[in-house]
């Protein structure tokens, strides 16, 4: 039978793994899977089971201190990681590694914020999203629309101020539940062929059935130049 371990002789293992950090004057150590109440300098007493502690477990409040600051340095590592940068524009990162493209004139303004990507935007908890941050001074109802349909692109060449209305000419179709990937494109199965349609002051204009499904999406793009004007968001062919 295995000699009973002491208190004292506890103390003694458990300095030699932590050194002098934890207090133990309020330590008993009964049993191995017996909780004992050990002092830690900067939060103060907790308990624990002998046996994790000599297994190199410690006070739980300095363990989550540590795996935050572990977080933090990588995260920030990501977001100022040095690499070449385009002439013409700059790039910022956000702690997870997404990039966003600014102007050269915005960058030293914007890159020691942490940014995130939240609904497919930049943006910070604090300052909001990033393509307001840059226009600064919009007025109530009015949006900032991303030309291309980039929304990482944050160029202000990519920029515009618009109403809703404008702003929503400029938005991807919802893809959920279509039967075609081109915006303003259906499969008609009466007809057993593709119909376009575009919509423009809440009036829905049919432009035609097509055969084949990218003759529809032409369609649709020479009508939304037509009724969109530079607002319209142009399918990819």
């Amino acid at each position: 039978m295995s000699k009973k371990k002491t208190t004292e002789e506890f103390i003694l293992s458990s300095e030699a793994i932590h050194g002098k950090f934890y207090d133990y004057s309020q330590s008993v150590y009964v049993r191995r899977n017996e909780k004992i109440t050990i002092i830690c300098p900067q939060h103060g007493t907790f308990e624990q089971m002998p046996c994790s502690h000599l297994e190199g477990k410690g006070c739980m409040k300095c363990g989550h201190l540590k795996k935050a600051k572990k977080h933090s340095i990588t995260r920030n590592k990501n977001r100022i990681k040095v690499f070449d940068q385009p002439t013409d524009y700059k790039i910022i990162h956000s702690y997870c590694g997404t990039e966003f493209k600014v102007d050269n004139d915005c960058f030293d303004l914007i890159k020691n914020i942490n940014w995130s990507k939240s609904r497919g935007y930049a943006y910070n908890s604090s300052i909001g999203f990033l393509h307001r941050y840059i226009f600064d001074n919009i007025s109530d109802g009015y949006f900032i629309d991303h030309i291309n349909g980039d929304t990482l692109d944050n160029r202000k060449q990519n920029l515009r101020i618009c109403n809703i209305k404008e702003n929503n000419h400029n938005r991807a179709g919802n893809l959920k539940n279509k039967t075609s990937k081109y915006k303003g494109v259906c499969w008609n199965k009466k007809m057993n062929k593709w119909v376009a349609n575009i919509a423009c002051d809440g009036k829905i204009y049919y432009l035609g059935s097509y055969i084949v499904e990218i003759e529809a999406a032409m369609a649709y793009n020479k009508a939304a130049i037509k009724y969109h004007g530079d607002y319209a968001k142009l399918n990819i062919l």
